[in-house]
């Protein structure tokens, strides 16, 4: 999945409002610190674009947010890395690498911001 592919995936999901927005934040948060870290700007971007894809759907039933995303985004190709990202945002899967460490962190502070 290409950063234009992911973005036209969310915004199909969430239209133009403040949950877009705030997705838009996390992607330039994590290409800064992939750039910071040394990883892939473009995977640890659209990490942050994608994560909150299914928020809407699932916004009357959280124990669902994350899990209905990571289907979405495998029914689309999506990097394994990217996925399990996701689910650890939402505490459905261990933090074990520094891109799920670092979308973990990165979503409440922008969730601040936006």
């Amino acid at each position: 999945m290409n950063r234009t592919q992911a973005y036209e995936l969310v915004e199909a999901r969430l239209g133009k409002g403040p949950t877009l927005s705030h997705c838009l934040a996390c992607e330039a948060c994590l290409r800064k610190l992939a750039e910071r870290f040394g990883e892939d700007g473009d995977t640890w971007g659209i990490t942050g674009l994608v994560h909150d894809l299914d928020l809407d759907e699932c916004s009357d039933d959280p124990e669902r947010h994350t899990l209905v995303g990571a289907e979405v985004l495998r029914r689309h190709g999506c990097d394994e890395l990217i996925v399990e990202a996701v689910l650890g945002h939402n505490d459905k899967a261990p933090r074990n690498t520094k891109l799920a460490q670092a979308l973990w962190v990165v979503d409440p502070t922008t969730g601040f911001i936006t």
